[in-house]
């Protein structure tokens, strides 16, 4: 027959267990929660990355009108034209990135990481006129290759 200091010792024992259990328990919980958290955090932030280049675009008169240019296939642009609508280029490759990123890092919804391609595609067949500057770009950065987004780039100038 155990002792009493054994018994006590055995429930000491047994106690410790359940509150390393609880604790770990309490932090798988946490850590989901955090993760929730950053998953929201970067689809809010690439909504509002969205929002942002399309509030550009709205907002000045000029470039509305310069992108408006854009649906017709063939444009002839002045210089400053031509550097107004590679920096709107520029701008939603960089959008784009972004949420390939996200993406690469478990921190995008499944829904957001399958849009990315068919965003590409909208936004180059809507804009036709933009396809050297697309072309200009993939040239420009090779450190684009290994990317999702050059290949859906790629994939939308063929198709077009």
């Amino acid at each position: 027959m155990k002792s009493t200091k054994g018994r006590l010792r055995d429930l000491a024992e047994a106690i410790g267990i359940l509150a390393i259990i609880a604790s770990l328990l309490f932090l798988a919980l946490e850590i989901q929660q955090s993760n929730r958290i950053a998953i929201a955090s970067t689809e809010i932030g690439i909504r509002n990355g969205y929002s942002e280049f399309n509030r550009g675009l709205h907002s000045s008169s000029g470039l509305a009108e310069l992108m408006a240019r854009a649906i017709e296939p063939e444009v002839e642009w002045s210089p400053s034209e031509e550097l107004k609508v590679l920096m709107v280029v520029n701008d939603i490759l960089n959008v784009w990135l972004s949420v390939e990123t996200a993406c690469n890092n478990g921190l995008a919804q499944d829904a957001t990481c399958e849009e990315l391609h068919d965003d590409v595609m909208t936004f180059i067949v809507l804009f036709p006129g933009t396809r050297p500057l697309w072309r200009f770009i993939l040239e420009s950065y090779p450190s684009l290759a290994s990317t999702k987004v050059r290949i859906a780039i790629e994939d939308a100038l063929a198709g077009s």
